[in-house]
Parts: structure tokens; C-alpha cells; sequence
């Protein structure tokens, strides 16, 4: 659960951080099922779960612990995407990575980006700096 959060800071994320992650839930859901395990020996070193959680989320199927994972994100205070964002690439969850960096620089790239990098599943999202 989100309330578990046990590091430096508690509460809702920036609410531009919080918009990337809603945006591409599903993907980022999908991406990382693909080893949550990993995710939570992360989550448990730098505080972001304690103990407790750490052994209620190893006793999930991996789609619930994706979604735990991302809950508990949603809930890490404003430095929050920073640290999901550095631990998404230090365990090697490069398309989580890909979806959450991506930047619309131009009226024309959205149809490009998705061409070149979606999934199939789920379209990407984007922040366009032009709005």
C-alpha cells in the first residue's frame, strides 16, 4: 500500500511527475512485471518500503506487485519520480525509462516517437513544452 512509504518524504509526487507516471501506467504496469523483484530489493534499500511491506509484496503475483510498486511511487513525497526514475535505471528497466524521459520538442514528433518507439499495447504519452 501506498501509506508504507518509510523514506525521507511522504505524500503526492509533483504533479507534473504524477501526470508522466498516470499517463503510462499500463505500460510501465507492464514493463516492469517483467522483474519486480529486483524493483523491491531497490524500493527496501534507499527506504522506499520497509520490512513489512517488503515481505507482504513478495507473497503477490507480479502484476499486483507491479501496481503495489507503482502505488507506493505515487505516494513518495516530491523527490519521489526522481528516485523511481534512478532506480528504473539502475536495475536496467530501460523501455520504463524510455516512456518516462520522453519529451514532445516539436507540433510533429508525436506520431514519430510512437512509430519509432511504442510498444503496440499501450500509446505513449508525452509532455509537449509547447502548451
Amino acid at each position: 500500500m501506498a501509506s508504507s512509504f518509510t523514506g525521507k518524504c511522504r505524500g503526492k509526487l509533483l504533479a507534473e511527475d504524477e501526470k508522466k507516471i498516470q499517463d503510462n501506467w499500463c505500460a510501465l504496469k507492464e514493463h516492469i512485471e517483467s522483474d519486480t523483484e529486483i524493483l523491491i530489493d531497490r524500493f527496501f534499500q534507499i527506504s522506499l518500503i520497509d520490512t513489512t511491506v517488503k515481505k507482504r509484496l513478495q507473497n503477490c503475483n507480479e502484476t499486483k506487485k507491479a501496481e503495489e510498486l507503482l502505488n507506493i511511487v505515487m505516494d513518495s513525497g516530491p523527490d519521489g519520480y526522481e528516485r523511481f526514475l534512478k532506480c528504473l535505471k539502475e536495475t536496467g528497466f530501460t523501455g520504463a525509462v524510455r516512456l518516462l524521459e520522453l519529451e514532445c520538442k516539436s507540433g510533429d514528433c508525436v506520431a514519430e516517437h510512437i512509430e519509432k518507439t511504442g510498444n503496440g499495447k499501450y500509446p505513449l504519452k508525452y509532455t509537449c513544452h509547447r502548451d
